[in-house]
């Protein structure tokens, strides 16, 4: 049998909660819910940009596009250069 995964934050919601039973649809083996809320939550170290919202992603997203296009026309034209002074 393979060794399951679960997401940190099903596994902290148990350590937190003192249930082993608090999520039954995952199947989640006694032992190991058992085990988690003995060891206690797990510190999450994250990055800002997780918790932004769609919109504001697709915002920043379309912002990086438009700095990528002017960056990459400002290449073409230093190829050119390169080109006419050969």
């Amino acid at each position: 049998m393979a060794k399951r995964t679960y997401d940190i934050r099903v596994r902290n919601a148990i350590a937190r909660s003192g249930n082993p039973d608090l999520f039954p649809d995952l199947n989640i083996p006694p032992s190991t819910a058992l085990q988690w809320i003995r060891k206690g939550a797990k510190e999450v170290v994250t990055h800002p940009s997780l918790g932004k919202s769609s919109d504001a992603l697709i915002e920043e997203n379309a912002t990086l596009q438009k700095a990528y296009e002017a960056e990459k026309s400002k290449n073409g034209l230093v190829q050119i250069s390169l080109r006419v002074i050969e």
